[in-house]
């Protein structure tokens, strides 16, 4: 597969709007404030990269310095591109959408295409609409990162050519299983560009693909779900994995049948291989099969900001960390106070246990707290025995060992599975907060933290 791939559309720049804006600048004497212009698109199928747009136009119309100027008057360029007219209500070209695009840079070109002076616009998030079919639901690329973790669903060879045989592939533990309301799988796409002896050069491209035909999930919704995959699998394998391109279908009877999207994903390059879920689940199809789908996405806001969290604590020293960890427990605890987990809602144990009923335990601490009254200025002592009964319900437990506790039980889960002494751990926490170095083992509790952070997660998103 070629790295660089180009697609060449006719665009309108729409200057109408803003020829008020414009005055006596680069008047219209020298073209028509609405044109069609010619332009192509270049992408990178390869690997992450922002899209370049150059659009080609006679050097007498100012293109470039118009944009320039619209620019620095906040108004978004991208706006003006449109595609062109067409009266034939049959003829669909495949069209620019930019209506969700960021400009990331506008740069002229001396490099005259027959005559025609380029400027190049770099573009982050990029839709194309196309009239023709697509033979999956849908098709995202992966990032780097998946590479190896589909690699051991998907393993490869060289054995020898046989007819309508694949040479390569020799073991295919890969399945389809279902997220929602639709059913993906991983997948690669390889080619070998050469054979020399007993060495073959095999080049894999990871893909996310929905097979299943869903006429009722909308193409944007289809792109919502490869996100939530791609979020999914971040968090099983502890490293960012993203698309940033994708085809998927338009539902049926539309103008449209094919949106493409090409975005802009930071590429992060991490070999790692250990990861607990992969420990404790064994294969990524087996964690999707466990997900509660509806429970994942009314927390998916709370897994999305965990999981970067927890990929950036791989990039830290074990102090930091350990801090980092200890921030992703408080968080799920307020979470789960503030937000209904299938239908309850953490509450922290803040009463004490007594061996009397309440009556009895109410007049007990109402009189001890009116014995103290002897210590009371004469003028308040009226006023301090009166007030006594107020102050009942002051004896609780507020620390943050009730809260974690609390916590644990709430998700179902036991503290002692954890090795994690709570007094030890805040105690450890507070050391670091004021710059003291603690003498306990912090790579052993990050290692329970990790552990039971994951598990936390488990409880809220899975069966």
């Amino acid at each position: 597969m070629s790295e660089l791939f180009r697609y060449d559309f006719k665009i309108q720049l729409d200057f109408e709007q803003y020829k008020e804006v414009f005055g006596d600048n680069y008047g219209h004497t020298t073209t028509d404030y609405t044109r069609v212009y010619n332009s192509s698109l270049w992408f990178n199928q390869i690997k992450p990269q922002y899209s370049k747009l150059t659009i080609y136009y006679d050097h007498q119309e100012y293109i470039f310095e118009k944009l320039e100027y619209l620019l620095e008057k906040g108004i978004n360029i991208l706006s003006l591109i449109k595609p062109e007219p067409t009266e034939d209500k049959w003829n669909f070209r495949s069209i620019l959408d930019l209506s969700e695009s960021m400009l990331i840079k506008i740069k002229e070109s001396h490099y005259y295409l027959h005559d025609k002076q380029p400027v190049v616009l770099t573009i982050d998030n990029i839709s194309i609409l196309d009239p023709g079919g697509f033979m999956y639901n849908g098709r995202f690329t992966l990032t780097e990162n998946a590479i190896q973790h589909i690699s051991n669903y998907i393993k490869y060879t060289f054995v020898a050519y046989i007819e309508d045989k694949d040479p390569l592939l020799y073991e295919n533990n890969n399945r389809t299983v279902r997220l929602g309301p639709v059913a993906f799988k991983l997948m690669f796409e390889h080619q070998y560009e050469a054979i020399h002896g007993r060495e073959i050069t095999i080049i894999r491209d990871p893909y996310l693909v929905f097979t299943e035909e869903s006429d009722e999930v909308s193409a944007e919704e289809f792109i919502l779900l490869g996100t939530k995959v791609c979020q999914l699998m971040s968090l099983f394998w502890e490293k960012r994995i993203d698309f940033f391109h994708a085809k998927v279908r338009i539902k049926p009877h539309e103008k449209y049948r094919t949106k493409e999207l090409i975005k802009y994903s930071e590429p992060t390059s991490d070999k790692s291989v250990d990861s607990y879920l992969e420990r404790k689940l064994e294969t990524f199809y087996n964690f999707i099969e466990r997900i509660d789908y509806d429970a994942f996405c009314a927390h998916e806001l709370l897994v999305a900001d965990t999981t970067t969290r927890l990929i950036r604590s791989k990039e830290v020293d074990s102090i930091s960390r350990f801090m980092i960890y200890y921030n992703i427990i408080e968080k799920i605890r307020n979470y789960c106070m503030a937000t209904p987990i299938k239908d309850n809602q953490l509450t922290i144990k803040e009463e004490y246990s007594f061996t009397v009923g309440k009556r009895k335990r109410d007049n007990i601490i109402k009189d001890a707290i009116k014995s103290i009254s002897s210590i009371v200025e004469d003028s308040d002592v009226k006023d301090f025995e009166a007030n006594a009964s107020n102050k009942v319900t002051f004896i609780r437990k507020t620390g943050l060992i009730d809260q974690f506790s609390s916590l644990i039980s709430f998700l179902g889960l036991d503290a002692e599975d954890y090795a994690i002494d709570f007094q030890t751990l805040i105690r450890i926490r507070n050391d670091i907060y004021h710059g003291n170095l603690p003498d306990e083992n912090i790579p052993e509790y990050n290692h329970h933290m990790n552990s039971l952070i994951y598990d936390m997660l488990l409880k809220l998103i899975t069966y």
